[in-house]
């Protein structure tokens, strides 16, 4: 009696996935993390090699964050926030920039990260 009971009286259930579930698994293993737009000072590893507007690349390298024009290092961030390590590590290491300021007298360019805007 439990069994048909329960099988007479029940309601219906189908198994399926909810759309919130679909729409969900179509970037189930895609990168998730939040984009930062922010400026970054780094030391000169050569004179006069970037100006403003250069398009760069920042790579975190064994322990040190460079800036990169092409396959050369240019310039490095000595002391790397947290957010720029975290975002580094999410993105495998490689994020694009531009130069936004060339400072001479401190051998330093601003580089910020994200888009030019």
């Amino acid at each position: 009696m439990g069994i048909d009971f329960l099988h007479k009286t029940g309601k219906q259930h189908t198994k399926a996935w909810s759309d919130e579930f679909l729409r969900g698994s179509e970037d189930l293993f895609a990168p998730s993390f939040a984009s930062i737009r922010r400026s970054f000072l780094a030391s000169l590893l050569e004179e006069g090699a970037l100006k403003e507007g250069d398009p760069v690349i920042v790579r975190h390298c064994n322990d040190r964050v460079l800036v990169l024009r092409d396959i050369y290092p240019l310039a490095e961030i000595e002391k790397p926030s947290l957010d720029l390590l975290e975002t580094l590590n999410a993105c495998c290491g490689v994020l694009s920039g531009f130069v936004e300021e060339v400072i001479d007298c401190a051998g330093a360019v601003s580089v910020r990260i994200g888009g030019e805007e």
